[in-house]
């Protein structure tokens, strides 16, 4: 885990109130209760200043590009089966994205992207940016 990077993640885009828990359950026993955070009470706890909801119809791909993101940036993933790994943000958003963990992805300082379990209609996908 690259608790440097999950501390500023934490620090960007969660609210002040949840942030010293979430960071202290990250860092321990209890990363998969925080992970269920993510996954059940995205809204609750993010900074909502710094999210953009995307709708089902939204492609993440698409509105990176547009803010000047290559689906080469290697990517942080907190979450899922690439947990703690540096991958590639297309392979994020083709494989990890597509699947049923709740993660978040950390393209790099400042910019976060967060895929949610979601209810039928919504896409339960959010790009934090600050």
């Amino acid at each position: 885990m690259n608790k440097d990077i999950e501390k500023k993640f934490i620090s960007d885009f969660i609210l002040k109130e949840y942030a010293e828990r979430l960071f202290f359950e990250l860092s321990g026993e209890k990363r998969q209760k925080a992970l269920a955070r993510f996954a059940h009470a995205a809204e609750q706890i993010f900074d909502m200043r710094y999210v953009l909801k995307l709708n089902s119809a939204d492609n993440p791909e698409m509105l990176l590009q547009n803010i000047g993101v290559e689906a080469s940036c290697p990517t942080y993933v907190i979450g899922g089966e690439y947990d703690g790994r540096t991958i590639l943000l297309n392979k994020v958003l083709t494989n990890v994205f597509n699947g049923f963990d709740a993660v978040v992805a950390v393209v790099k300082d400042g910019l976060a992207i967060c895929k949610t379990e979601y209810e039928k209609g919504e896409s339960g996908k959010y790009i934090l940016k600050k």
